[in-house]
């Protein structure tokens, strides 16, 4: 039997400050949590993610699980023009629609932070589109961090919650090579993001991709 709408939350999690936040603070407000993290070839210290949920179990709702999921090759509307983080963040919210749709859950969570507002996909136009992308889709977007103005905040929230202030996530061998941008071209570039988001969920032959490993965290 699924999920009733209102019992159960998808969050994407990096295992980093942000997301395991989101997890403590949404676990006030959903009966279960998914939380959903993405292996790719550029991406290193799965570990360090497993670390980060042990130390989540006595904050998370029973019957929470963790997934770990291939980072799916989805097609694109239109190609990304710069070297950002947004072709990932593409694959990662379609990947948690996907589960959330194929798991008749309608919440579906980010970890994105005020303090992050620079990043492309985490501008309030960016956030706001995405939140309409999926609202299309009968999802609702959460964002429960996005609240935290600075690093100094996480820091203190996470040490509250028991917590180090190690940020256990994966390391990413390409970001070093990403562009700032801004203005025209950040739009340009995050309405690319958009259509993409919007073609890969509402696509009628859309499923999930391939689970690799799937635990009950408590």
């Amino acid at each position: 039997m699924k999920e009733t709408a209102s019992s159960a939350c998808v969050l994407m999690f990096s295992g980093g400050r942000d997301s395991t936040i989101a997890a403590a603070r949404l676990s006030k407000s959903f009966g279960r949590l998914l939380l959903v993290t993405l292996s790719s070839g550029h991406l290193t210290g799965l570990e360090n993610v497993r670390r980060r949920v042990a130390q989540l179990r006595t904050l998370l709702p029973r019957g929470s699980e963790w997934m770990q999921v291939a980072q799916p090759a989805l097609p694109v509307v239109e190609p990304f023009a710069y070297r950002t983080c947004l072709p990932c963040q593409h694959a990662y919210i379609a990947t948690g629609a996907l589960i959330a749709k194929g798991e008749g859950i309608a919440d579906l969570a980010m970890g994105y932070a005020g303090y992050q507002g620079a990043w492309p996909e985490q501008t309030p136009y960016a956030t706001a589109g995405a939140a309409r992308v999926l609202r299309k889709e009968g999802i609702r977007l959460r964002l429960p961090v996005y609240d935290l103005r600075s690093k100094e905040e996480a820091l203190a929230e996470l040490a509250r919650l028991g917590m180090g202030p190690e940020s256990l996530e994966q390391k990413c061998l390409r970001q070093e090579s990403n562009v700032d941008l801004d203005g025209a071209a950040l739009k340009e570039e995050t309405d690319r993001w958009l259509a993409s988001i919007a073609a890969a969920i509402g696509a009628p032959d859309a499923v999930s991709p391939p689970v690799l490993r799937r635990e009950k965290v408590v």
